[in-house]
């Protein structure tokens, strides 16, 4: 069933057979036009789960949405609109009686001038054991301006056993392509009785579901798509892939491994690895350059085949025109990928990516040849956090969001944080002007030949310059970045010195030091 509702006519209450769905959305609007930091909003301890999107529009300004996760507590969604600094413009409140919508993606559309957020919605709860679910069988879109109006809400109830988990949309210009999944009995890892639930549904620019398609198995999960080359139908890859036609309806699966897109060579090649990272939730694919495709997600395989460790954020740069040919590149120390947004983008091909951790986050730029540029570790000054994803920004910068909390406080407040960074990773600003930790340590001093430098800021590349005492540059080092340096002075006179460090044209550290006879 398919309804459009004008929020223009609240609080007008729609008959529909989906009455328990009464959307009257008491809404409000706090401190609209006024600059404010964004709230501390109280969740749960199902934190790890919290729905949280973040879009940029073409002025400059983020939507912000999350919601608790837990159907035991309120049914309400939170909206933000920031501004590029990150300071509160407006915020609406969402109540709805007794439907639970989850939002999973967004997108802004230069067209309507909206964003255009993408959910799945119950009204009924399920057992499973002694655990109470959401049974999200539908799905909606919701369309806000930049003033936080709610303009129009469209609802398709969706065929479903259990109801959807997973959400990603893929924009061909011409309309939206959504991708559902669910995994059934797949709690602990994937086995032979997991069982999936797909969904391809088609979107109107404007927001309306326009048709959609079913299948349920115990093949693979499938959670991103890509267009085939040389091909009017797309590709939802999987350790067994999907192929669609141009309807975005389900044809088969491939029958020859050697003519996918997403092609591993042969699973006696890579028996583990390829499956756990396939069928891991929230990867994402991108179609990138001369027929080829981008495919990123944590890798929580064995090692076999591969040079990188379980826990890494893996980008795979795939050949549509050459099955065999796979590269990949990993980083990361932290024990997950970023969960909603894993890697994005930029519109000059850069390609930004990110590993999660408790304490601290690591970003990542490469270039289209998978070429890493840079790698920065951000932590946040008297705070933990989760950051849940990473998009380009419109300058081709890229910005991180997520949640915080102070070290200190033992409670469940966390507050939202929104961070822009420059094409270099030099911080920009942030909610709240959230400072970041910056180490820089020069050492011995005295130093005898080698002086030692142990930098960790959150901007870019670094520069290292020493003066002597007369005020002349004798030494010079660029290109520094996060990291231990080892600087071979030998060459110079004994005698003391001044150490200047810039980074972006601005002097951050100084300090003296004295070179002593050997």
């Amino acid at each position: 069933m398919n309804f459009m509702f004008n929020f223009n006519y609240l609080p007008v209450i729609m008959k529909s057979r989906i009455g328990i769905l009464i959307i009257i959305f008491t809404s409000y609007i706090i401190g609209h036009g006024q600059q404010q930091a964004v709230p501390i909003w109280e969740y749960n301890s199902h934190i790890n789960a919290l729905p949280f999107l973040v879009q940029e529009s073409t002025s400059g300004n983020f939507l912000m949405y999350t919601k608790d996760d837990d159907p035991n507590f309120d049914l309400e969604s939170r909206f933000c609109i920031l501004d590029k600094d990150g300071k509160q413009k407006s915020e609406k409140l969402l109540l709805h009686d007794s439907l639970d919508i989850r939002f999973l993606d967004v997108i802004w559309s230069d067209a309507e001038g909206v964003f255009i957020v993408f959910g799945i919605a119950a009204n009924t709860l399920f057992l499973e054991g002694n655990i109470q679910y959401n049974s999200y069988r539908s799905m909606v879109t919701l369309k806000v301006d930049e003033n936080l109006n709610f303009i129009t809400l469209d609802y398709k109830k969706l065929e479903s056993a259990f109801g959807y988990s997973s959400l990603k949309v893929y924009n061909n210009q011409k309309e939206y392509l959504v991708v559902l999944s669910s995994v059934i009995n797949g709690a602990g890892g994937l086995s032979q009785s997991t069982q999936f639930e797909t969904a391809f549904v088609r979107v109107k620019k404007s927001g309306q579901i326009v048709s959609y398609d079913y299948i349920k198995d115990g093949k693979a999960s499938c959670q991103c798509v890509v267009p085939i080359y040389n091909s009017s139908g797309y590709y939802c890859p999987g350790p067994a892939g999907y192929n669609l036609d141009s309807n975005f309806i389900f044809k088969e699966y491939e029958t020859n491994r050697k003519e996918s897109v997403f092609h591993f060579k042969s699973t006696a090649t890579y028996p583990n690895w390829t499956y756990n990272f396939l069928g891991h939730e929230f990867k994402m694919c991108f179609p990138w350059t001369n027929g080829d495709y981008l495919l990123s997600n944590t890798f929580i395989g064995p090692r076999v085949g591969i040079p990188h460790k379980p826990g890494n954020t893996i980008i795979f740069l795939l050949s549509h025109t050459n099955s065999d040919t796979i590269r990949t590149v990993g980083f990361g120390s932290g024990y997950l990928a970023f969960l909603i947004q894993t890697m994005d983008v930029s519109s000059d091909s850069m390609i930004y990516a990110g590993n999660n951790n408790y304490q601290y986050s690591e970003i990542a730029k490469f270039d289209k040849n998978l070429n890493k540029i840079w790698q920065i570790q951000y932590s946040f000054k008297d705070y933990n956090q989760n950051t849940f994803g990473i998009k380009a920004s419109k300058d081709n910068g890229f910005y991180i969001y997520g949640i915080k909390k102070k070290i200190s406080m033992q409670d469940n407040k966390w507050t939202p944080f929104l961070a822009r960074f420059d094409k270099n990773g030099g911080f920009v600003s942030s909610t709240d002007g959230i400072e970041f930790n910056t180490t820089i340590k020069v050492y011995p001093n005295p130093f005898a030949q080698y002086l030692q430098l142990e930098l960790q800021t959150s901007g870019g590349e670094m520069e290292f310059r020493l003066f002597d005492l007369n005020g002349r540059n004798v030494f010079v080092q660029h290109h520094l970045e996060t990291g231990v340096h080892t600087l071979d002075l030998s060459a110079l006179p004994v005698g003391t010195y001044i150490y200047k460090i810039y980074q972006s044209g601005k002097e951050i550290s100084s300090d003296k030091c004295v070179k002593i006879q050997e």
